[in-house]
């Protein structure tokens, strides 16, 4: 079996033969943006300042590598499920007011 960069970065569905269904981007280009700069900026200063405030430090890690990983994905589960809480808010209105 040839292993290739591309095979060893997805990861198999449980029946072993389909990689699991990516998540579509749902954040704009600006947004990924901010959030890889933001995040990227939180880690590094999580990281210099580890041993003088590290309780702060590790929640700028933390948070930090969220927002890295929600830039680089363009996906964001919070706005997801924003976005279909006021879609289902849309369609209760018009069909209580319709």
């Amino acid at each position: 079996m040839i292993i290739t960069r591309h095979s060893c970065s997805r990861q198999l569905s449980p029946a072993g033969d389909l990689p699991p269904r990516e998540k579509e981007p749902n954040l704009g280009k600006t947004s990924r943006v901010v959030s890889v700069s933001v995040g990227a900026a939180m880690l590094v200063k999580g990281l210099v300042q580890l041993e003088d405030k590290p309780f702060r430090s590790l929640f700028r890690l933390v948070i930090g590598g969220y927002l890295l990983c929600r830039g680089i994905s363009g996906h964001c589960p919070v706005t997801e499920k924003l976005d279909d809480t006021v879609d289902k808010a849309a369609n209760l209105a018009a069909n209580t007011f319709a």
